[in-house]
């Protein structure tokens, strides 16, 4: 037997660069448990810390997985090993965080949009996330926008109001799950609700999505709380609806942009290069400003004032389940953003209440 490949290897790896809030810790640890790693993994601040010892031969395949990262927006920046003392690690463990700031600069993880694993849950009847509004997973979902402080872990996040249930908890523990160690892992049963508010009627849940999606087909202008704050929503079919949205917001002219479903939707409406697709999934799922053709392949089309003669449309994708599920049900809809025009976006609720009392 090569006496080389059962040379024991003992380091500590500090990895720096996004390893925040994308399941690297997970990653990590079904990494040392396919190469027979002993050891541990945290997040210190806002870096990761890996103790690992094993075989001379495992070690350098552990090695080479974390430089190169089968691991979706995972980013490398730095990576530093030191020899330390073997311990008496019995397996691989995923431990508590370190409340430390030892990384050169620390990177937050920004929002990720829904994925298509969670999609696919999202429309299965038989799942138990089925239309769950805030559906997540290890690979999308808020980081940004809802981190208090660092390490990300759930005690961290705004999570920390909304205990895990049995199921939840029960994946959030399996390693073989891909919510394994997700920080944002909830279910209709023990996460985040929807609330619609209407005249003196609020409204929960799938009832209160039902009523939002009736009042925008009624030619209604609703607002909607993103990850980020809030969006003012309505149809681009009806120019009386979208006049009032101009009025409401006192944007006379600039042209609004339109949320679709997917982009094969969008394709309907515009012509669109595979690098402009690239862009509109790209992880930011940004607006990208495209050209309209010349027959546009929908049953209706647009108000005249939705872009006010411009010959582009600003296009984009929903970021999360309840955006997607608002086209998939509504068609085409215009999000802007939820503001009076040259103020800021607002993100309180009771701010947005108080501003449609007002209007």
């Amino acid at each position: 037997m090569d006496a080389k490949c059962e040379r024991k290897i003992t380091k500590q790896i500090i990895i720096e660069g996004l390893v925040q809030g994308i399941g690297f810790r997970p990653y990590v640890y079904n990494l040392a448990v396919q190469y027979d790693m002993r050891g541990n993994v945290l997040n210190a601040g806002g870096i990761v810390e890996i103790h690992a010892s094993g075989t001379e031969q495992n070690f350098t395949k552990f090695l080479d997985g974390l430089t190169h990262p089968k691991l979706r927006h995972a980013r490398i920046d730095n990576m530093h090993m030191v020899d330390v003392p073997e311990e008496a690690w019995d397996a691989f463990h995923i431990i508590e965080s370190e409340q430390t700031g030892k990384a050169n600069r620390i990177v937050i993880p920004a929002d990720l949009p829904v994925c298509d694993c969670c999609l696919e849950e999202l429309n299965t009847e038989e799942n138990r996330r089925h239309q769950h509004h805030f559906i997540s997973c290890i690979a999308c979902g808020p980081r940004y926008t809802i981190i208090q402080k660092l390490p990300y872990d759930r005690e961290n996040t705004v999570m920390e109001d909304f205990g895990m249930c049995e199921l939840c908890q029960a994946e959030y523990e399996n390693c073989a799950a891909n919510r394994y160690f997700c920080q944002t892992i909830s279910c209709k049963q023990c996460g985040p609700q929807s609330i619609y508010v209407k005249g003196g009627a609020e409204y929960v849940g799938d009832e209160a999505f039902g009523q939002a999606v009736c009042d925008i087909a009624a030619q209604s202008i609703i607002a909607v709380k993103g990850i980020g704050g809030f969006h003012f929503v309505c149809s681009p079919f009806c120019e009386q609806t979208v006049t009032a949205l101009r009025h409401f917001k006192g944007r006379e002219h600039k042209p609004f942009a339109i949320m679709f479903q997917t982009v094969a939707q969008i394709k309907k409406v515009c012509a669109v290069s595979e690098e402009e697709a690239d862009m509109l999934m790209s992880p930011i799922h940004p607006i990208v400003l495209l050209r309209f053709l010349d027959e546009p392949c929908l049953e209706r089309p647009f108000a005249p004032n939705v872009v006010n003669g411009s010959l582009y449309c600003g296009c984009f994708l929903p970021t999360t389940a309840l955006q997607y599920m608002m086209v998939e049900q509504g068609g085409p809809l215009i999000f802007t953003s939820g503001n009076i025009s040259d103020s800021p976006i607002i993100q309180d609720e009771d701010d947005m209440l108080a501003l449609c009392a007002d209007r």
